[in-house]
């Protein structure tokens, strides 16, 4: 996922904003009672319909999947070109 800030441009007096790019950290998996849980950022690599959104519990002694949770729908915008972190954006 990608996550857009603003910082000013420092170029030769010029006040507009600069646009620029930050990654988002990959959330850290949670362990409890030997069961792992964690966010299933490629959901669309496993066939789920979309990256972000999913939660998972893994066994942590056989590494087997006990289950996957949507928790939140993500709404693609068709008029939007995708890029290759599966992020929407205006055509260019």
């Amino acid at each position: 996922m990608s996550l857009w800030c603003y910082k000013e441009n420092s170029k030769d007096d010029d006040d507009s904003p600069e646009q620029e790019r930050s990654e988002i950290p990959e959330p850290a998996p949670l362990l409890a009672g030997g069961i792992r849980y964690e966010a299933i950022s490629w959901g669309k690599a496993r066939w789920l319909g979309q990256n972000g959104g999913h939660i998972a519990a893994i066994n942590v002694a056989s590494d087997a999947e006990l289950w996957l949770l949507q928790v939140y729908e993500i709404a693609y915008d068709d008029e939007l070109e995708e890029d290759t972190a599966g992020s929407r954006h205006a055509p260019t």
